[in-house]
């Protein structure tokens, strides 16, 4: 049996190396329509059994050069020059050694699994390979006399005019591919998904900057899932399964939006951009979508969450939401054997950037992972604080408490200040004390309560 799997080089580079909003969606498309051709390549002999989020694997029968040459003709038409992981193997049907293969690779169990795991830890050894060649071959910095101005790693192209200068042939199909995009509410003009908070309209501060909401969902230990397949179509249809379970859970969020953007859409992962009253519901629904995989497959999803200026660049505001979707992945790895739920990290971050915290202990944590089920409970809990006198003064002075006092004395000196300042009742002053806040959730706790006070009722103008 011969093996050809591809895997596309450092694939956020390809997304992110551009500053155009246009450009960054339009070469997600690209990548998708890469997929979909090397799919078309299928026929009696090239049987595909995935391809999609820039990776693709196929089973060859016989000597077939056809494919190979499909695969560098697709390549170069979506994908321009950016390199791309290729390789093609045969592989012995009969029983393997797998502790030839790096402990890395190994999977639990691979010796007493079927086929189809080892087949894929093999592809995933030779692809590593591949891409480890490919990266020393591209240290070598390349000197340019005219770069591009919207991503700086090509010479700018006069037969490619854009906004009063040129550029490069890349950004061009990339911009030209975003424009085919048939959804009406998906916009690349931040300006119509972003909204001002409520202390900026009572303030009229109009040339205040806008915040946009931004999702950022993986899927969890999918190759758990994978080894415990026997055949290759068994991956091919779940591969299919995975990824209308993920379109769907998009499409249904989105309706309510007025505007959104997905810039990024690969195989089990996708990044969101919407306006930020509707950031918590639209998880919620995203949650409740992709149920039949938790139930069904024991699939779950961590997910990075931000509220933020819509002046950040959109490659740091994804550098933002995977750092926050680590935080979850990490604090769903402590407790995995206990828990099938989905996980999640919040931040809401308003301006200046990152604001000075007296915290010398570092006791405060903001961007903590935990469950989505906790993440909305501290969402409710705010709206109950809300209604009980809870201010923004108040959240101030009891970070100050929280900051500056042993845990005793804080315990202690947040009672006396809550049951001074606010209407919650004693008798839950302890338990809110004690469940929500020294249970490195404070900063958590802090960043909805911000976020609720200037868009939790519902959506502010923009």
């Amino acid at each position: 049996m011969r093996v050809f799997a591809y895997d596309v080089q450092s694939i956020h580079s390809f997304l992110f190396e551009s500053l155009e909003f246009k450009a960054i969606a339009g070469a997600s498309l690209l990548i998708d329509r890469f997929d979909e051709a090397m799919k078309k390549t299928a026929s009696e002999q090239i049987k595909c059994l995935f391809a999609g989020g820039g990776t693709g694997l196929f089973v060859v029968r016989g000597e077939n050069s056809k494919l190979r040459k499909l695969f560098e003709e697709k390549k170069k038409e979506y994908l321009y020059d950016h390199p791309v992981a290729c390789v093609e193997f045969e592989f012995d049907d009969r029983s393997i050694n797998t502790d030839d293969y790096p402990i890395w690779f190994r999977c639990k169990g691979l010796k007493e699994s079927g086929d189809f795991p080892k087949i894929y830890s093999r592809v995933a050894l030779e692809l590593e390979k591949e891409k480890q060649r490919i990266a020393e071959n591209l240290t070598q910095e390349r000197v340019l006399s005219h770069p591009c101005p919207l991503c700086g790693n090509r010479e700018k192209d006069s037969s490619y005019p854009y906004n009063d200068d040129y550029i490069c042939k890349a950004c061009y199909l990339k911009i030209r591919e975003s424009s085919q995009i048939e959804d009406r509410k998906v916009t690349f003009n931040l300006d119509l998904i972003s909204k001002r908070g409520k202390e900026t309209r009572k303030s009229e501060e109009k040339t205040e900057e806008g915040y946009i909401g931004v999702v950022y969902g993986d899927g969890n230990s999918l190759g758990n899932v994978y080894q415990k397949m026997n055949t290759s179509e068994e991956f091919s249809t779940f591969s299919l399964q995975l990824r209308k379970h993920l379109q769907s859970a998009i499409e249904e969020s989105a309706k309510i939006v007025d505007h959104y953007a997905v810039p990024l859409r690969g195989g089990d992962d996708f990044l969101m951009i919407l306006p930020p009253a509707q950031i918590i519901q639209v998880l919620e629904i995203l949650e409740r979508q992709l149920e039949p995989l938790r139930t069904e497959k024991s699939i779950t999803f961590s997910f990075g969450l931000a509220v933020l200026p819509k002046t950040v660049p959109l490659k740091f505001i994804f550098q933002i939401v995977e750092a926050l979707q680590d935080e979850a992945k990490h604090e769903r790895s402590q407790y995995s054997r206990e828990t099938n739920e989905h996980y999640a990290a919040f931040r809401f971050i308003d301006k200046p950037f990152f604001g000075e915290v007296r915290d010398k202990k570092k006791k405060l944590q903001y961007g903590a992972g935990m469950t989505t089920r906790e993440l909305f409970a501290i969402h409710q809990k705010v709206q109950g604080l809300m209604a009980q006198k809870v201010t923004k003064g108040v959240m101030s002075k009891l970070q100050q408490i929280f900051v500056e006092s042993e845990n005793r004395a804080f315990t202690l000196n947040s009672f006396y200040f809550l049951s001074r300042n606010t209407e919650i009742p004693k008798t839950k002053i302890r338990d809110f004390v004690t469940d929500e806040i020294s249970k490195q959730r404070f900063g958590t706790l802090e960043d909805v309560f911000l976020f609720q006070e200037s868009f939790g009722e519902g959506e502010s103008d923009g």
